[in-house]
């Protein structure tokens, strides 16, 4: 139900994904382009929201506290995370 009534709080939900799947959600959302630079890190699984209206690296900067990632912008809407 929680995942479902987000939309209203302009919130995006994740619950038990992997970090790639939340990855693509936030691609179309933003419409960039973000490169994960292993396996193992995609892989990893996440649950959590983010506030549609913050912007991509805001977001990143927040989750790269959670999730142990750094990333970095490569080029014009592309961003890469790594270890």
């Amino acid at each position: 139900m929680e995942t479902a009534i987000a939309w209203k709080e302009n919130l995006i939900r994740y619950k038990s994904s992997t970090s790639g799947c939340v990855i693509t959600m936030m691609q179309q959302h933003y419409n960039v382009i973000i490169y994960i630079q292993s396996d193992e890190l995609s892989k990893e699984q996440m649950t959590g929201a983010f506030d549609a209206n913050l912007n991509i690296e805001q977001l990143l900067d927040m989750m790269k506290e959670s999730a142990k990632f750094k990333w970095k912008k490569t080029e014009e809407k592309r961003y890469l995370i790594y270890k």
